[in-house]
């Protein structure tokens, strides 16, 4: 499926985007306490950096580039044509920031407490790997290797981008724990 068809289909890359921060059977908690608990909660786990060997494209967090980056040297080292660990992957990561850069910025919104400038900085962060991830869905992902060697260059451009988008999300994530995240 290409970009410009998996656009079409509704609700994807939307940019609107209604959150439900309640959980079943618990007491309701105000919208910004519900945001400062999932604020902590999804910190630990992006900042996850624990390798699931036994299963290489799970893990959250950090994590998830290493282990990316390793399936594209697995693809290369095998001589394969096609670059069978991008899609959908990189679709479901692009939705993925996507939808956390929006949390932080909801977040900038509803919690007075926090450091705005911090989180302005993880946002721009966001913003990039946004930036980087729609570049290549345009121009590198549509186009198919022709021949191993070809498939070869294009992945390590692939752990090019991807290793650029981790240092951008470390970036991101150690401005917020400038808040005290860890702790909130």
């Amino acid at each position: 499926m290409s970009f410009g068809n998996l656009k079409r289909y509704s609700e994807w890359y939307a940019k609107d985007c209604v959150m439900v921060l309640i959980k079943p059977g618990m007491k309701m908690n105000s919208v910004v306490d519900k945001c400062r608990e999932t604020l902590r909660k999804g910190y630990v786990l992006l900042s996850n950096k624990r390798h699931l060997f036994d299963q290489p494209l799970a893990g959250y967090g950090v994590v998830i580039y290493d282990n990316w980056c390793e399936e594209l040297r697995k693809e290369t080292n095998q001589d394969l044509v096609d670059i069978k660990c991008m899609f959908p992957h990189f679709f479901i990561h692009y939705e993925g920031k996507l939808r956390i850069r929006e949390f932080l910025e909801l977040c900038t919104h509803l919690m007075q407490e926090i450091d705005k400038s911090a989180f302005k900085t993880a946002i721009s962060k966001y913003d990039e790997i946004l930036s980087i991830s729609e570049k290549c869905m345009h121009e590198m992902l549509p186009k198919t290797p022709l021949n191993a060697a070809e498939a070869g260059i294009k992945r390590q451009a692939y752990i090019g981008i991807l290793q650029r988008c981790k240092e951008l999300e470390e970036e991101a994530l150690a401005a917020i724990s400038s808040y005290g995240v860890k702790s909130v």
